[in-house]
């Protein structure tokens, strides 16, 4: 049976903050967790050693986090930020 790994050893395995995972994960460029409970997810350990072996004989990289669109204002709360009244 696969061993499933909680959030503080996968953070420790991977060597990366857990919104960069979480940013991963939405990509589909990393492992999605088992979900055990409302509150409570695991990760197997076997998938998540398989993508670090992928990275070590350089497999596909997980991609950079695409910039946001910057937010249009309009109305009045694009007057209020240009500074008019």
């Amino acid at each position: 049976m696969d061993r499933l790994i909680k959030k503080a050893e996968l953070l420790e395995l991977v060597s990366a903050s857990y919104p960069t995972i979480w940013r991963w994960m939405r990509d589909g460029a990393f492992p999605r967790p088992v979900i055990l409970g409302p509150n409570r997810v695991a990760w197997r350990e076997s998938e998540v050693r398989e993508w670090l072996e992928g990275l070590a004989r350089g497999g596909p990289k997980p991609r950079k986090a695409r910039s946001r669109p910057r937010l249009r204002l309009r109305g009045a709360a694009a007057k209020s930020a240009e500074g008019g009244s």
